[in-house]
């Protein structure tokens, strides 16, 4: 499934509807899953929303200040854990370096 190499930790930016942007915890299933709201709220529900991310910090600031390399990327929609539904749709995703603009 991972071929070669196996992801070691996750960094994840959720959508949640009850806790404030920027707020972080561990995943309630691994200590090495790290959640961190990047949305809140139905306001922008139903529109397009562009987030930016620094994702090396991030993952530094989750896990000891070790860098990372990632090494995939998942994209997902779900509300199982909230017994909700949901429809999410994902474009333009691009990696760029730190300050570097992200135009397409």
């Amino acid at each position: 499934m991972f071929g070669k190499d196996i992801p070691d930790a996750a960094v994840v930016y959720v959508w949640d509807n009850n806790h404030a942007v920027g707020m972080a915890r561990k995943s309630s299933y691994t200590g090495r899953s790290q959640l961190i709201v990047a949305e809140t709220g139905a306001s922008r529900a139903g529109s397009w929303v562009n987030e930016r991310s620094d994702l090396g910090a991030d993952f530094a600031k989750a896990f000891g200040g070790r860098p990372g390399t990632p090494i995939q990327l998942a994209v997902a929609s779900d509300g199982d854990n909230t017994k909700s539904k949901v429809r999410g749709a994902f474009a333009d995703i691009h990696f760029v370096g730190r300050g570097e603009p992200c135009a397409f």
